[in-house]
């Protein structure tokens, strides 16, 4: 799991001072480390209690030398070290059986990854969307609601709501000393976790963004803060553009994705 920090870390510049970056595998074929990951997405710096957005779901297509392709909300600490995380995946380690896109959610403790789908509880009446639950129902390019929220009754935990309801959530304690009870830094974005860089992989729809007339891509839409200490305002950041791109077409919504050049 600490290869995928470093190469999260690096793509969202992230870099600790004296931690080993090591070589991109873009120019590879069988990637070293395995699996090397790509982005696109959007970030800000800014303290909040909650935040929230409208993401597009989406069945991206992937191949034998794809490990998986999702899009994700997070929210982080200052340092970085201490992370919450939720969205759909495409990963068939992660999705239940029969199951082609899922729900997850997942904390880094300390820096250290804590598995998928774990720490976290349901809600009451969390059905039909609880921890890991299929989204397959749902027509592909359809938008949901989904939040990351601060709250405290009176436990504290980061909660999430998804499809307007709260589902599940995870209690401070589960990050030991690490625990942030205020977002630093929210982050919307795809992610490739791929065995060979020669993968045909797609990134939410498999189609680069694009801005008005057309607004082509994957959907980031309504981005909102809760107690934000300044207005919505990310920027995007992205590990190869050819392939996989964003792009803010408003001051709250944006796109991106793309097919991986195949």
């Amino acid at each position: 799991m600490r290869k995928k920090l470093v190469s999260l870390l690096a793509a969202f510049g992230l870099i600790a001072a004296g931690l080993t970056v090591m070589a991109s595998p873009a120019y590879a074929s069988a990637c070293t480390p395995n699996p090397c990951y790509y982005y696109a997405g959007f970030r800000q710096t800014v303290d909040f209690d909650g935040v929230s957005l409208l993401l597009g779901k989406e069945n991206p297509a992937t191949d034998a030398n794809t490990w998986h392709s999702l899009a994700e909300l997070t929210a982080q600490d200052a340092t970085g070290a201490n992370i919450v995380e939720v969205g759909w995946t495409k990963d068939p380690l992660v999705c239940a059986s029969g199951v082609t896109v899922c729900l997850f959610a997942g904390i880094w403790k300390n820096s250290v990854f804590q598995g998928h789908n774990t720490n976290f509880t349901n809600g009451t009446g969390c059905s039909p969307y609880c921890i890991g639950a299929s989204l397959d129902g749902i027509t592909n390019g359809t938008s949901k609601a989904l939040t990351l929220s601060h709250i405290c009754d009176p436990t504290c935990r980061w909660w999430v709501a998804f499809d307007g309801s709260w589902r599940f959530a995870v209690a401070d304690s589960a990050f030991g000393t690490g625990a942030f009870t205020v977002g630093k830094k929210y982050q919307i974005f795809g992610e490739l976790a791929l065995k060979d860089t020669s993968s045909c992989a797609d990134m939410m729809n498999g189609v680069l963004p694009t801005g008005s007339p057309t607004f082509l891509g994957g959907k980031a839409n309504s981005i909102t803060l809760t107690n934000g200490s300044a207005a919505v305002a990310p920027t995007t950041v992205v590990t190869d553009a050819t392939k996989w791109n964003a792009l803010m077409v408003t001051g709250i919504s944006g796109r991106f994705g793309g097919p991986g050049n195949c």
